[in-house]
């Protein structure tokens, strides 16, 4: 079953640069936040086709579409299955747009206090308060 949702998923650049990989800073806890909700399959066009966005104190950051996914989610599942055995409530993360901090000259690094608004069509919006 196909159900979507949106995930803010939060890097931790500094520890990924320190440790020179990226499980501890993709790890913590706080930093793959999701919702606001689960939409089903039904209420969205397949193929998916949904302008994506975020910003960090209303300035935009990101401003794509999910047509520009590298993968169709189906050979993105075709894929994963064949390594993992994928179970009903399994997540599926698929990427980001271009536009994440470290993609800016120089860096634009979250700092605390910070409000990061991640859109995306028909799912609605996900506000996340960045707190160190």
């Amino acid at each position: 079953m196909f159900e979507y949702t949106i995930m803010n998923d939060i890097s931790a650049r500094n520890l990924m640069i320190k440790h020179q990989q990226w499980t501890i800073g993709k790890g913590l806890d706080g930093t793959a936040i999701m919702g606001p909700c689960i939409v089903h399959k039904n209420y969205i066009d397949y193929p998916v086709k949904l302008n994506i966005s975020s910003k960090v104190n209303g300035e935009i950051r990101q401003n794509s579409n999910t047509k520009k996914l590298i993968f169709d989610i189906d050979i993105l599942i075709s894929n994963i299955s064949k390594g993992i055995t994928l179970v009903a409530g399994d997540i599926i993360s698929t990427g980001t747009p271009s536009g994440v901090e470290m993609s800016f000259n120089p860096p634009k690094f979250l700092s605390n206090g910070d409000i990061i608004e991640c859109k995306i069509e028909k799912i609605g919006i996900l506000r996340n308060i960045v707190q160190n």
